[in-house]
């Protein structure tokens, strides 16, 4: 079944708004969220141990690989329930990225350029080489266009 576009495009705004409203959100600590969140509790090591029936030592094992990221999602949240909180878990547009429309945005100029590029190099050799104030047009149309058609390209390597 594939998709609507008015669908993927309602549904990347809502999760753009979702996103601006986790953006507060701390960074992980060092020591990792568990531990972290444990000791806060004033919990040890052995309690947790006993509230999760597992031994001391995979409680630590768990907390480690959390902290290196490397614990699966399923015992994070096992941990967390055992501490009486929950797992709060996204994905979010990455570093220097505020939407995922932004992301979308930057995908489709490549595409654009690299497509408008080639094109360029065709008329070069033609000698119907566009004007600069025209190409930066072009582009931007481009983009459009390939952004609103949901171009499968959009994903390819630019």
């Amino acid at each position: 079944m594939k998709t609507n576009k008015k669908t993927i495009i309602l549904q990347r705004h809502l999760l753009d708004q979702k996103f601006k409203e986790l953006e507060a959100l701390p960074a992980q600590p060092q020591s990792g969220w568990l531990k972290a969140v444990r000791v806060s509790l004033g919990l040890s090591l052995r309690q947790l141990a006993k509230r999760m029936k597992v031994g001391l030592r995979t409680v630590a094992s768990i907390e480690k690989n959390e902290a290196e990221g490397k614990a699966s999602l399923a015992t994070i949240e096992r941990s967390a329930r055992a501490m009486g909180c929950r797992l709060v878990y996204a994905v979010v547009p990455g570093e220097g990225k505020e939407s995922l429309e932004n992301i979308l945005d930057e995908r489709a100029r490549a595409l654009a350029r690299k497509i408008r590029n080639q094109t360029a190099h065709t008329m070069r050799l033609e000698d119907q080489e566009t004007h600069a104030d025209d190409k930066a047009l072009q582009e931007n149309t481009l983009a459009a266009e390939l952004k609103a058609n949901a171009d499968p390209r959009l994903w390819e390597d630019v």
